[in-house]
C-alpha cells in the first residue's frame, strides 16, 4: 500500500494524479455544495470551459486561475472559525479540565489576530484574544481556560470574531455548538 498522496504519486506504478491535492474540500453548508474556503481557490487547470455550472465566468474576476470542479467561487479573505473542541473530550467528567478549541482559518488572508469567545451553559466565560499566525486551511489549538465542570453541564458554545481585526466576512461558519 501507499502511505499517503506524495508516496502514490512517487512510488505508484503509473504517472496518474500527478496533480492531485490531497485536503479537505469546504462547502457553503451541509445543504449548500458549493465550494468554499482556501483549499479549491485557484488551484485547477484551464480546459477550455468558461462557464461553470451556475453560468459563473472561469477563472473568477481577479483570479490567478479556474478553481477546482465546477463551482467558480470567490472565498473570503477574512474568515475565521471554531472547528473542533480538542479538550475536554465528550462526554464531559465532573472536575477540572482544559477547554482547548481548534481555530481554522476558512479566508485566503493569513490570519495574525482573532477573538474566541464562549459559553458554558449559556453564562458567559473569558474571552480569549489570538495573536499569531493562522495560515489559509489551517488551524491552531487554543487553550482557553481550566475549567471545573459540574455534572450538570449540557451545553458548550464557541464563536469567533474580528479576524485580523475586521468583520468576518462569512459569520456562517464562526460557531460550534455542542449539546452534552
Amino acid at each position: 500500500g501507499y502511505s499517503d498522496l506524495p508516496d502514490w504519486q512517487n512510488n505508484g506504478p503509473f504517472t496518474f494524479d500527478a496533480n492531485s491535492l490531497e485536503g479537505m474540500p469546504q462547502f457553503v453548508s451541509a445543504t449548500d455544495l458549493h465550494l468554499d474556503g482556501a483549499f479549491n481557490n485557484d488551484m485547477g487547470t484551464y480546459v477550455g470551459v468558461d462557464t461553470d455550472f451556475d453560468g459563473d465566468s472561469r477563472p473568477a474576476a481577479g483570479a490567478s486561475a479556474v478553481d477546482i470542479g465546477a463551482d467558480e467561487f470567490t472565498p473570503p479573505y477574512n474568515d475565521a472559525g471554531i472547528s473542533d473542541l480538542a479538550s475536554p473530550t465528550i462526554p464531559i467528567n465532573p472536575g477540572f479540565s482544559n477547554v482547548e478549541v481548534a481555530v481554522r482559518n476558512f479566508g485566503i488572508d493569513p490570519i495574525s489576530s482573532v477573538d474566541v469567545e464562549w459559553e458554558i451553559d449559556g453564562v458567559g466565560q473569558a474571552p480569549f484574544s489570538y495573536a499569531g499566525n493562522i495560515m489559509p486551511n489551517d488551524f491552531v489549538l487554543v487553550n482557553l481556560a481550566n475549567i471545573n465542570f459540574s455534572s450538570t453541564t449540557t451545553q458548550l458554545k464557541f464563536w469567533t470574531s474580528l479576524p485580523n481585526g475586521v468583520v468576518d466576512e462569512r459569520q456562517e461558519n464562526d460557531t460550534l455548538l455542542i449539546d452534552i
